[in-house]
Parts: structure tokens; C-alpha cells; sequence
């Protein structure tokens, strides 16, 4: 196993060291990971914490499309958010899956290498967020709310406008429904590929 990961470890150093960069007309980024949900609001926390554990939380970077602004500056627009779900070990209660995702202006600034899609980035989206949560045959969301995505990650340029990106993605989304405010915080790995 420690053979297989230094060894791809090796071919990524090389890739990134021989390509070049050069900035294409637009970029498509996809990508996914693990991470961990945090609900703010107090009542819907303390009933998620007395009924639920959470086992998975799986974050999504997806449909992103953006559009070259500098050498170094990417704007565009991208979908992010999170399936998280929770096991009770109430036999009262229903397992329960809750999917936030946000529709959101994205832009990404790359600090160092050889420009975008090389070395260190920073990324921030403003965007409208929304949440639903299913339980057994019960399905319920909240309204339209708005939440923002701050990140820092790492590209590496495989080749001529393909890149990999590994970055830490937090958001913030503040959502309300006819019962209460939603408030949640997610923390990802995140995986992506700009292409």
C-alpha cells in the first residue's frame, strides 16, 4: 500500500513539474469528499444530538463553470453542498438523510505556480442555499436562505488546462422555515478536477 501511494505520489510531482501553464478560454470544475456538518440553531441541534448519530458526511462541488478574468483569476459559477446522513439508534425513529446545497457566484484566486490551475488558491461563492431533510416517508425543506463557501486548497497542473485540486472548503448558510432558522456550518476535504 505505502508503495502505491509514493509511487502516485511520484507521478503527480512529475506531471506537475513538466506541464505548462497556459490559460484557457473557460474551465469546468467537479469534484467531492468527506467532512462534518455542524447545525447552529439550538432546538433542531439538541433534537439531532438526543436522536441521531451522524455516520457520513459527503460533500459536492459540482457544475462548476468559470471563466478566465486575469492570469491568475477565475470567476464563474458553481453548485456545492452536502449529503449527510444520520442512523438513530431509536427504534422509534427513521434514519435521516439532510441535503444542503447552494447555487452560488464562485471565483478562485491562485497565489503561486505558474498561474491558474497551479499551486496555492484561495476561493469564496456567495450564493442562495437551501435545505431538505428526509426521514423514513417524511420529507420536509426549508426556504431559499443565502450562504457563503470560504476555501484554500492546492492545484496541481497534470497537463495543458487539466488540473487537480485539494482543498478545505467551509460553508456558512443561514436558511428558515415555517418553524425555525436554519443555520449550518459544513467543513469538507474536498477532490476536484478543473478542466
Amino acid at each position: 500500500m505505502k508503495k502505491t501511494v509514493i509511487l502516485t505520489l511520484f507521478f503527480i510531482l512529475c506531471f506537475s513539474l513538466t506541464a505548462k501553464a497556459e490559460t484557457e478560454s473557460w474551465y469546468t470544475q467537479w469534484g467531492g469528499g468527506l467532512g462534518q456538518l455542524f447545525i447552529q440553531d439550538g432546538a433542531l441541534s439538541s433534537y439531532m444530538e438526543d436522536n441521531y448519530d451522524q455516520n457520513v458526511s459527503l460533500g459536492f462541488d459540482l457544475l462548476g463553470f468559470y471563466w478566465p478574468i486575469s492570469d491568475s483569476i477565475l470567476l464563474g459559477t458553481a453548485t456545492t453542498g452536502s449529503f449527510n446522513f444520520f442512523k438513530s439508534e431509536n427504534d422509534a425513529l427513521k434514519d435521516m438523510v439532510f441535503i444542503q446545497y447552494q447555487v452560488s457566484v464562485s471565483g478562485e484566486w491562485y497565489l503561486t505556480g505558474d498561474g491558474i490551475g497551479d499551486g496555492l488558491f484561495f476561493r469564496t461563492d456567495l450564493g442562495i442555499t437551501q435545505a431538505i431533510s428526509t426521514e423514513g416517508e417524511f420529507t420536509d425543506g426549508t426556504e431559499v436562505g443565502v450562504g457563503i463557501n470560504l476555501g484554500v486548497g492546492y492545484a496541481i497542473k497534470m497537463s495543458e488546462g487539466e488540473s487537480i485540486l485539494i482543498s478545505l472548503l467551509f460553508n456558512h448558510a443561514y436558511m428558515n422555515d415555517d418553524f425555525l432558522d436554519v443555520k449550518t456550518n459544513n467543513l469538507h476535504i474536498t477532490f476536484a478536477g478543473l478542466f
